[in-house]
């Protein structure tokens, strides 16, 4: 998977949305219109940017303390167990988390 999918697949299951944004038309917004800014949207939160996933191993902790304990489970085995089985799981990479997390969950794409 690219960078870019992985982040996207990663944001998704911690909870931001994309948006594309409204059409802005000429001359002022019709009363209780809701103007939707372009970007990714937590609630009323809304960033251009998402956190570093790849590269922050505490974002990705907070998105797999997310999932069920049988998935954490899962990505525990799968890391130690199959995709690099001479490093304990506490010293994968937030890459290595974001991979085990997505094969966990059938969202990985070779």
């Amino acid at each position: 998977m690219t960078s870019k999918k992985i982040i996207t697949e990663i944001s998704k299951l911690d909870g931001w949305k994309w948006h594309k944004g409204s059409e802005l038309r000429f001359g002022p917004p019709i009363k209780g219109e809701k103007i939707i800014k372009r970007g990714w949207h937590l609630g009323k939160r809304v960033r251009e940017t998402l956190p570093a996933y790849l590269t922050d191993r505490n974002a990705v902790i907070m998105v797999i303390n997310k999932q069920n304990k049988m998935v954490q489970f899962a990505i525990d085995n799968l890391i130690h167990d199959k995709l690099y089985p001479n490093q304990p799981t506490i010293c994968a990479t937030a890459h290595q988390l974001c991979e085990a997390l997505l094969r966990v969950l059938d969202k990985w794409k070779e």
